[in-house]
């Protein structure tokens, strides 16, 4: 299956391409690497590599000097792919020798930003390069205190004075995304390779309902059926999202009840609340999950105002894919990232957008919304709708599908005069399994 599937992706993309980068790569010296990137970035000019020969064009003509070129190279590649810390750190050293400090800061913060977000394994020799050359430019990176999960004070606390909210908040999927089954009743069981196995656990309720049973050791396993609401009919999901070579989704192999289907390990860290080691505060999303801890406001304190960035990053808790979601106490999260090279490439389309809904987060931080203004989340979408505005409402929308007024929050008086803004900026060009999304990579011009 993995050779055809190469044998493919080599027809579609084209193997003297994908030859001729390589070889750009393993090029003896830098004038020789920056003339095959050269000699590839005309031969290819549409190439699903062209970040890559971009990057290493780039970094060859800074080796030799000639940093008006590299520049040019780099800004290319970095348009492509701007989560790139060791290019961005690169630029940012050619424009303070320049003595263009106001260019040297703008591409020193955007490397801080990516080596704080991100820790692939090969950075590990030049981690600490990277860091000194952003450090000279900024100065030290400020320390963050983590919060202790004896702060949190529960759901239950909010709801005595914030009662509208907190019953919009019960019929949203955020609340349902995960039920335990209770009780000593019958329960309903799903038939899966032969056997049938009791549902101990529901998991998910907006598009789709994911069914958990235990294991004799105690832990939850999530069987690869599940019900899809939008087309009516159990799909196996595990073969839905994992590669063609994963076994998964094998009904057949389920009963082993192996650690690719463990919920803890798999589906905890967006399913339940204040999430650890051993086990977690609270099914489903809370209130401290958004807003974080909330024992001393439930005591009369007052909660702190998240700021546009971190209002971003408590929703990329769950909906940034490349989140390495280990169990952290501090609140904003601080997650660290998987690069995005480290994805495979039908994640993204040729453009570098990318394809997958998964990666959310991830496209709306390249947004001017996010990365010019300050915007966030929240400005489009309400995780308790009230006033009856939240049923039927599954993408919790603050204003209709067909409505510019998202828009005119901030574009008053220039947008929403020919037709509706979202179809053009904001094209169904990611895909979500069985349909197609909006992309969040929202931009000036539209997308393609």
């Amino acid at each position: 299956m993995m050779e055809a599937w190469l044998t493919f992706f080599l027809a579609f993309f084209g193997p003297d391409a994908a030859a001729e980068l390589r070889a750009i790569e393993q090029a003896p010296d830098a004038l020789t690497r920056r003339s095959r990137a050269s000699e590839f970035l005309l031969k290819y000019p549409e190439s699903e590599f062209r970040g890559a020969a971009y990057e290493a064009g780039a970094l060859a003509c800074f080796e030799l000097g000639d940093t008006a070129t590299g520049l040019y190279m780099a800004r290319q590649a970095l348009a492509i792919y701007p989560e790139n810390p060791l290019l961005a750190s690169s630029v940012a050293a050619v424009l303070q020798n320049r003595g263009d400090r106001a260019g040297a800061r703008e591409y020193a913060l955007l490397s801080r930003r990516y080596l704080t977000l991100f820790r692939p394994k090969e950075w590990e020799g030049v981690r600490g390069g990277m860091e000194a050359v952003v450090e000279k430019i900024l100065g030290p990176a400020a320390g963050a205190e983590g919060e202790r999960l004896g702060q949190y004070a529960g759901t239950a606390a909010c709801r005595a004075c914030h009662r509208a909210e907190y019953e919009a908040w019960r019929e949203t999927g955020m609340a349902k995304m995960f039920r335990p089954v209770v009780g000593e009743g019958k329960r309903e069981t799903v038939e899966i390779g032969g056997r049938r196995y009791p549902v101990d656990a529901r998991i998910g309720s907006k598009w789709q309902e994911a069914y958990a049973t235990r294991a004799p050791d105690g832990k939850l396993h999530v069987l690869p059926l599940q019900f899809n609401k939008l087309k009516g009919e159990w799909v196996n999901y595990w073969r839905m999202i994992d590669p063609p070579h994963y076994d998964r989704g094998d009904p057949a192999l389920f009963g082993q009840f192996r650690a690719v289907t463990e919920y803890q390990s798999n589906c905890a860290p967006c399913h339940t609340s204040q999430w650890g080691p051993r086990e977690s505060m609270e099914p489903g999303v809370n209130c401290e999950m958004c807003h974080g801890p909330g024992r001393a406001h439930a005591e009369g304190g007052r909660m702190r105002r998240l700021s546009a960035r971190e209002s971003v990053a408590v929703c990329a808790q769950c909906h940034a894919q490349s989140v390495l979601r280990t169990a952290r106490g501090e609140f904003p999260p601080r997650y660290e990232r998987r690069p995005y090279s480290e994805f495979g490439r039908s994640a993204f389309h040729g453009d570098g957008r990318f394809r997958e809904t998964t990666f959310i987060v991830e496209a709306f931080e390249r947004s001017a919304c996010y990365r010019k203004g300050e915007a966030t989340c929240a400005h489009c979408h309400d995780p308790h709708p009230v006033n009856g505005k939240g049923k039927g409402n599954e993408k919790g929308l603050k204003f209709g599908a067909e409505d510019n007024g998202m828009c005119l929050q901030c574009h008053a008086g220039s947008a929403g005069k020919k037709g509706v803004c979202v179809e053009c900026h904001m094209p169904k060009t990611m895909n979500a399994l069985l349909f197609p999304a909006r992309t969040h990579q929202i931009e000036v011009r539209p997308a393609r």
